[in-house]
Formats: C-alpha cells, structure tokens, sequence
C-alpha cells in the first residue's frame, strides 16, 4: 500500500532515533560519502570537513578522465575530459569552489519537527540523491 503522505527527513529521523542504533551521520553525509548526486553545497561542504574522502575520484579522474570505449569513439560529441560531478566537475573544481564563499550544508539529523521544512528555506541543498537508484549510466 502507498502512503498518501510524503515520508520526510524529520519523520525519518524520528524513527531512528527510537532504533536502538543510529549511524551518527551528519544529515548530508548519508551512507555514500562522494555521490555525484549531492547537491553541490553538500560536495563543498563535505570537501571542508573531510577532504580525504575524495582520493578515491580524484585517483580515478587522473587515471580515466580521457578515456573512450572503443564502442563510442566514433561519438563525436565525446569530448574528454570526463568527469564525476554536475557539469563535468573535477575533485580540483569542487576542491577550489569550496575555497570561496558558499551555504554550507545543515545538519538536518537531528531535525524531528515534521514542520521544519516548511519554514526553512534548505532548497539549495534539495536533490533527488538517495531517493533514485544509484545507476551511473
């Protein structure tokens, strides 16, 4: 049966917090710690509080950025390099963007007030995120 009610991030937190575990994440961590779907404030954000969490990209991007399948080369709208993030962002752009001024990412973990979100203006931090399926095609 599908509920006629949209499940929200305070109503999700309210049931965790009555679990007897809770992964004491930050509310835009979440369990994939670089996703490419992450709003581009959290991306910052994430850059700031745990820069290492990006080697694993960064390491990817130096090695595959001009890669090409022999099944597309004959693409001609492939231009290299490729890169992870919204807008062909590299790790190095996400990493010098977060050195200029921006809206950090809220901890919304801890947010059980199923009204917070109407008077909070969090839209910069809106995504589809976790709420897709993690396909990268």
């Amino acid at each position: 049966m599908v509920s006629e009610k949209p499940m929200t991030k305070p109503m999700i937190n309210f049931w965790w917090d009555k679990q007897y575990f809770r992964l004491k994440l930050k509310g835009y961590e979440g369990n994939c710690k670089w996703c490419w779907k992450k709003s581009t404030n959290k991306l910052l954000t994430i850059c700031i509080e745990n820069p290492e969490y990006f080697d694993f990209p960064k390491r990817m991007e130096e090695k595959f950025s001009d890669f090409i399948p022999e099944s597309r080369k004959q693409n001609e709208k492939l231009i290299p390099p490729f890169y992870f993030f919204r807008k062909n962002k590299s790790v190095n752009d996400l990493f010098e963007l977060s050195k200029l001024p921006f809206k950090k990412a809220k901890n919304d973990a801890t947010i059980y007030d199923w009204q917070y979100s109407i008077f909070d203006d969090n839209s910069l931090d809106l995504s589809n995120g976790c709420e897709e399926s993690c396909e990268v095609y």
